[in-house]
Order: C-alpha cells, then structure tokens, then sequence
C-alpha cells in the first residue's frame, strides 16, 4: 500500500528499485494499492526520494490500484480500477487476462458507470475537506496534546505511542467499554510492538478534539 496504511510512509526510489530486482528475478508481479495517494502531507519534502506512484514503473509488471472508496469517500460507490504498467510484453499478456476476470467477476452497477464522471467532477471538493480536516486534526494533536504520534507523510490515520506500561488491546478495550471511545490496536496492523494505536484523522472536529481529551485522561491516570 503506497502511501502505507496506517503509517502513511511512500516508497522510496531505493525501495522501489529492491522490489523491481526481485520481481525481475523471480518472475513476480507488484501490486500497489494507491487509495490514499492523493491524501500527502505537505511538510513531506519532493527532495526526500518518495516515490509517490508507482502507475510510470516500467521495470517490472506493476498493477497499481485505487477507487472511489478512498479518493472521494464512497465505499458504498464499489468502483475500484487496475493501472497496468512495466514491459510491454508483459502489460499486453495481463491486460488480456484481466479483462476476462474483471468482466466475469467484477462487473460495476450500470448506475455507478453512469454517475463515475458526474462523481469524479467532485473529487476536488471532497478531498479539499478531507485534506482540511486531517490538517486540522493533525496540528491540533501535535500543538494541543502531550500523546506520542509517529511522523505521517500520508494517508489519513496517526499512530499513537502509548506508554510501555500499557498495551494496545488493553487500552482499546477499556476506552470502549468505559468511555464508548474506538480506537484500532496496533496488532490489528501487525505492528511489532504492542503499544501502539491507531486513530483517524478525519473524524470530525469536534468529535477528534472529544476523544483525544478521554485518550489523555485515561492515560494520565494509569
């Protein structure tokens, strides 16, 4: 997933370049989820070698997805699509098959195709109060708060580093049984550690503003 979810860290071009090796020696595919691309922290500098898409890679047979879910907030739209780059050989042969698969088991709603140009002329809109409120909800928790957040480059969630006397799920848990508080575990991500949370950038105001004050006061008194 470029950017990755939850950390929203990009490739970068040394990794980018690993992955192309090992695809060319092993005759493997890359497949990249694109869905919050759009969704970049400006403070993440062009000079830092991120990679961000994969869509112009020609090194290697790269399908690179996204969809509506993600770029303007429908995933009830259930429309998704499949970039396909590399050699061309290999593009010609995978165009070919994926048109098979698409046509028997994906097929979109006809209503979905109808409305796709009326929804994508939006998508400037949508993502401008998407992008609004995750600045909002980003400087708040770095300005406002005392919790532990890993750096993001993109994407829409933060990670919270808990203390080392607190574990994830246990933390999650008694924010939603005392406090009706949601927040997601780091195990759910696979995340090595066990102190590390996950929550959403772009829940409304208020409501972030709401949760981070339980967060804070559920730890301050542990």
């Amino acid at each position: 997933v470029n950017p990755n979810n939850p950390t929203g860290s990009y490739i970068t071009a040394a990794e980018l370049r690993r992955l192309n090796e090992l695809c060319q020696t092993h005759e493997l595919a890359l497949i990249v989820d694109e869905v919050f691309l759009d969704y970049v922290n400006p403070d993440v500098a062009e000079g830092e070698k991120k990679t961000f898409s994969v869509m112009a890679n020609g090194d290697a047979l790269t399908f690179t997805l996204s969809g509506f879910s993600k770029i303007l907030a429908l995933p009830q739209a259930k429309l998704s699509w499949i970039h396909v780059g590399g050699p061309e050989p290999l593009k010609k042969g995978a165009k070919q098959r994926l048109e098979f698969i698409a046509d028997t088991y994906l097929s979109v709603s006809g209503m979905i195709q109808h409305a796709a140009a009326s929804l994508l002329g939006c998508q400037p809109q949508i993502q401008q109060q998407i992008l609004a409120r995750i600045e909002t909800n980003e400087r708040f928790l770095q300005n406002e708060t005392n919790l532990s957040h890993c750096p993001r480059e993109g994407g829409w969630y933060a990670i919270i580093e808990l203390p080392d006397r607190v574990g994830d799920e246990e933390c999650c848990l008694e924010l939603l049984k005392h406090h009706s508080l949601i927040v997601h575990p780091g195990f759910f991500y696979d995340f090595a550690e066990n102190n590390r949370i996950v929550i959403s950038l772009i829940t409304p105001e208020q409501e972030f503003r709401q949760g981070l004050a339980i967060l804070q006061r559920y730890l301050d008194l542990i």
